[in-house]
């Protein structure tokens, strides 16, 4: 029976920094830009978060120290391998915010008002189309139905 992975993007897309597995471009090669959740991590300080099927997740950590012995006494962790450098344990999905309190995922960025204008001020410096405005005269542009 194969489980559906928890879709990383869609659930923590927003608040942490994603990055691939690197089975990933094994499987898929290098310039690949097919969406596979099963290959989505969670890149974090001391390890990372990934789907481990169904409703679950599971972290992995890159050494056997503190952090490791942390998630070890988590109740809603179960452990899944237990090694001489880290742990990988499992969790429930809304057991996130505990594991991720020990682990550290790093937070995605998002830019800020005063970054966007900059980004516009030196795109019009270079002769470039500001963000949001288009190159194709009005009376050019293809009319979607239901939108303004």
């Amino acid at each position: 029976m194969i489980h559906k992975a928890i879709d990383l993007r869609d659930v923590f897309g927003h608040r942490y920094k994603l990055g691939k597995d690197p089975a990933y471009f094994a499987e898929y090669g290098n310039r690949s830009r097919v969406h596979d959740p099963w290959y989505l991590v969670i890149r974090c300080r001391y390890g990372e978060i990934f789907p481990w099927g169904g409703d679950r997740l599971a972290a992995s950590t890159f050494s056997n120290g503190s952090v490791a012995m942390r998630l070890r006494r988590l109740a809603c962790c179960e452990i899944q391998q237990d090694g001489d450098d880290g742990v990988t344990v499992s969790f429930h999905v809304e057991a996130c915010n505990a594991v991720a309190k020990i682990i550290r995922p790093r937070k995605a960025k998002k830019p800020t008002a005063n970054e966007l204008q900059a980004l516009d001020r030196g795109r019009r410096k270079f002769g470039q189309t500001p963000v949001g405005e288009s190159k194709i005269p009005k009376r050019h542009r293809v009319r979607i139905p239901g939108s303004t």
